[in-house]
């Protein structure tokens, strides 16, 4: 059930990421459909002032997370977040404030 849920949560994100009505210009340029950016515009941001990661583990709780890579792509939903990371290893998804050399400070399940 829980298998089900993640790969419903990553179509839905993976399906929101591509716009419908896209036209090639002559200078090779994709301009985006208006109403698209609207509808995406109203979604709240994954990790708001933070960076998406995929961590392996969460060391002293919320402080350190180690093994740390960015998501395949960029987060839409938590949901596809969540299903990213499970993807990418069994990793956690988790937005942290510090990023260096593969561990993170400062990270949080997103959503919360």
């Amino acid at each position: 059930m829980k298998t089900a849920a993640v790969l419903l949560g990553l179509s839905s994100s993976l399906s929101m990421a591509a716009p419908a009505n896209v036209q090639r210009t002559e200078l090779g340029t994709y301009p985006i459909d208006s109403s698209l950016v609207e509808r995406l515009s109203i979604l709240p941001a994954v990790c708001t002032g933070t960076t998406p990661l995929c961590c392996a583990s969460d060391v002293l709780g919320n402080i350190l997370s180690l093994n740390c890579v960015a998501p395949a792509a960029t987060p839409i939903t938590v949901l596809g977040f969540q299903a990213a990371c499970l993807i990418d290893g069994g990793r956690l998804p988790r937005c942290c404030t510090l990023s260096v050399g593969g561990s993170a400070l400062l990270c949080r399940a997103p959503g919360v």
